[in-house]
C-alpha cells in the first residue's frame, strides 16, 4: 500500500524525502500535502509544489529565528533543505529525459536521407558541450558533499548569476524566442578572470571551483556559438 501516492513515480520521489523524518528533516503531513497538491499533474507541477513548500518552511524558519526560537528555526531550515531536494530530483529527471530525447532525435536525423553532415555535426557538438557543462556542475556538487564549506567569493556569485542568465537566453532561443546576438550575453570569460584574481583565489580550497568553473565557461561559450549558428543568430562566440 503506498504511503503518499498511487502514482509510482511520485511515491518513489516522495518517500525518498519522507525517510528523513527520523532525523527531523521531514514531516509526513507536509510531504502528503505537497503530493496531494500535485495530484495527477506532471513534473512541472511536482517541482512547483515542493519548491513552494520549501519556500514556506524557510519563511517560517526566518520568523522563528527573528523571534528568538532557534530550535524551531533549525528544524524548519532542516526540513526546507530536504524538501527542496525533492524539487531538485524532479528537475534532474526532466533534464535526463530531455537529454535522452535529444540523443534519440540526433539518431533519427542520421538515418534521414539527404541530411547534411555538417548539420549532424552541429548537433553532435551541442550534445558534447552540454555533457561537458553537466559534468563540471556535477563535479562541483560532489565537492560540496566531500569538503568543508567555505564562503563563496563575490566574484563567484557574479559568475554563477551570469551562468544562469546565459542558460536562460539559450533556453529562450531554443523555444522560439527572438534571435540572439553576442550583446545579449554576459562575458563569462571576463567573469572567470575576475574569479581567478579575487582574494584567496590561489588557496587549495578553491582549486576545484576554479577548475570546474573554467570548464563551465568554456562549454557555455561554445554552446552559445553552436546554438546561435543553428538558430541563425550568435556564431563564433569566444570560449
Amino acid at each position: 500500500m503506498p504511503w503518499l501516492s498511487d502514482d509510482r513515480m511520485w511515491e518513489v520521489f516522495g518517500t525518498r524525502g519522507l525517510f528523513q523524518a527520523s532525523y527531523g528533516a521531514a514531516d509526513f503531513g507536509e510531504c502528503r500535502l505537497a503530493v496531494d497538491r500535485v495530484g495527477a499533474g506532471g513534473a512541472d507541477d511536482w517541482y512547483r509544489e515542493w519548491a513552494a513548500l520549501a519556500d514556506g518552511l524557510v519563511e517560517t524558519a526566518d520568523a522563528d529565528a527573528e523571534a528568538g526560537r532557534p530550535a524551531s528555526a533549525r528544524d524548519g531550515y532542516l526540513r526546507a533543505g530536504n524538501t527542496a531536494g525533492g524539487a531538485i530530483d524532479t528537475a534532474r529527471l526532466q533534464g535526463r529525459i530531455a537529454r535522452s530525447n535529444f540523443e534519440a532525435s540526433i539518431g533519427r536525423l542520421r538515418a534521414e536521407p539527404g541530411t547534411a553532415r555538417e548539420r549532424i555535426a552541429q548537433f553532435d557538438r551541442i550534445l558534447a558541450n552540454s555533457h561537458r557543462f553537466i559534468h563540471a556542475v556535477m563535479s562541483l556538487e560532489a565537492g560540496l558533499q566531500t569538503s568543508r564549506p567555505v564562503p563563496a567569493r563575490a566574484a563567484f556569485r557574479k559568475l554563477s548569476n551570469n551562468v544562469d542568465v546565459t542558460l536562460y537566453y539559450l533556453a529562450a532561443g531554443l523555444r522560439g524566442g527572438p534571435p540572439m546576438t553576442p550583446a545579449d550575453f554576459p562575458d563569462l570569460r571576463e567573469d572567470h578572470h575576475a574569479l581567478l584574481e579575487s582574494t584567496d583565489s590561489h588557496e587549495e580550497r578553491y582549486t576545484l571551483v576554479n577548475t570546474e568553473s573554467d570548464r563551465i565557461v568554456n562549454s557555455l561559450n561554445t554552446l552559445t556559438g553552436e546554438i546561435g549558428a543553428v538558430l541563425g543568430g550568435v556564431s563564433n562566440y569566444p570560449s
